[in-house]
C-alpha cells in the first residue's frame, strides 16, 4: 500500500512540474541592452538630458511559440498610459526584435517619465519591463 501512494504521489509531482515547465518556456523575453551607451536602470536626471534605450525582445524557449507584437507604454508622473509605440511583427521579426528609443527629460523638476515595454507571443503570453526617468535639479 505505501507503494502505491509513493507512486501516485511521485506521478502526481511529475505532472505538476512538466505543466509549470512547458508554461515558463513559452513566455517569450525581454530585457535592456546593457551596452554602456544606453541607460538599462530607472534614474534620476537634469533637465534636458538625453537618454538612450535600447529594448530587445527574443522568442521564448520553445521554438513553436513566436513572438506577435510589441508596444511601448508612456506614463507621466502616475496618470493614465497612453501608447507611445505599436508593432506587429513582419515574419524575420518574430525570433528577435530590437527597439531603439531616446526620451529628452523634461524641465519640470520632480516629473517621472515610466516607459513599460511589452512583448507578446503568438499564444496570448505577455512579458513587461519598465524604466523610469525622473528629472532632478
Amino acid at each position: 500500500m505505501k507503494n502505491k501512494i509513493s507512486y501516485f504521489v511521485l506521478f502526481l509531482a511529475s505532472i505538476l512540474f512538466f505543466s509549470c515547465t512547458k508554461k515558463e518556456l513559452d513566455i517569450p523575453k525581454i530585457y535592456f541592452n546593457t551596452a554602456s551607451s544606453y541607460q538599462v536602470v530607472s534614474g534620476t536626471y537634469l533637465p534636458g538630458t538625453k537618454c538612450s534605450v535600447a529594448v530587445w525582445c527574443v522568442q521564448s524557449e520553445n521554438e513553436k511559440v513566436k513572438n506577435r507584437d510589441f508596444r511601448v507604454l508612456k506614463n507621466v508622473n502616475d496618470t493614465s498610459e497612453s501608447v507611445v509605440f505599436s508593432k506587429t511583427f513582419a515574419d524575420k521579426e518574430k525570433e528577435q526584435y530590437q527597439y531603439l528609443m531616446q526620451h529628452v527629460c523634461g524641465n519640470q523638476v520632480g516629473e517621472v517619465v515610466r516607459y513599460t515595454f511589452i512583448v507578446t507571443s503568438d499564444k496570448g503570453v505577455e512579458n513587461r519591463i519598465s524604466q523610469a526617468f525622473t528629472v532632478a535639479n
